[in-house]
């Protein structure tokens, strides 16, 4: 899960090639993350193997009795589906929208005041923007970083972390908040981690 969540991309890789950067960063901001996602899913897996932490197996049951939609009463798949599906889509779109209105008054501008292209503060920081479940936090990274005020480090933390509405849907399916912040903290993490070590590459 947290392999899929770091090798996510929102609109930053589509925003460079209507830019005309060229195929070569396009292609090593994708195979960094990819490498970098596969490692930190095996890291992960790894550190949950030596703490002997097993998973709680989570019954179907479960959501549908949160959402009162009569999964086990009733016959066949398509209105229980529907049910869930419309919970999630008004989920989404209402924290999409509050998003989408601090987004426009605070914009692109106030982006570029916080110290995006300072070494290890400019990871956490972008770290942090990118865990902004709205595709305008990719569009104007892009941005920054084709006018230089974001560094290739704090540009590939905010790509990392920036799972799209993965955490979204997370959060509205799973009861378990523990399990949910725990696992947003290593997407943070590691998504800071890998900015910092993408500084290598850059």
């Amino acid at each position: 899960l947290v392999a899929v969540f770091l090798s996510t991309s929102d609109e930053l890789l589509p925003v460079f090639v209507s830019k005309g950067v060229g195929a070569a960063l396009v292609f090593k901001i994708a195979l960094v993350k990819f490498a970098g996602a596969i490692a930190a899913g095996f890291a992960v897996d790894a550190a949950v193997k030596l703490s002997g932490r097993r998973r709680r197996a989570v019954s179907v049951g479960e959501l549908c009795e949160h959402s009162h939609c009569g999964c086990v009463s009733r016959k066949g798949i398509f209105i229980p589906a529907l049910v869930h599906t419309l919970e999630i889509f008004v989920f989404i779109a209402l924290v999409s929208a509050a998003v989408e209105v601090v987004m426009h008054f605070w914009g692109e501008e106030a982006m570029d005041s916080l110290c995006l292209n300072k070494p290890v503060a400019g990871e956490f920081i972008a770290g942090a923007l990118g865990l902004v479940p709205n595709c305008a936090v990719s569009v104007a990274g892009a941005e920054l970083y084709c006018k230089g005020a974001m560094s290739f480090g704090a540009l590939m933390a905010s790509a990392f972390t920036g799972s799209g509405l993965g955490l979204l849907v997370l959060f509205r399916t799973n009861r378990n908040l523990k399990e949910n912040v725990f696992i947003l903290a290593v997407v943070y993490f590691a998504g800071v981690s890998l900015g910092l070590l993408s500084r290598f590459a850059a």
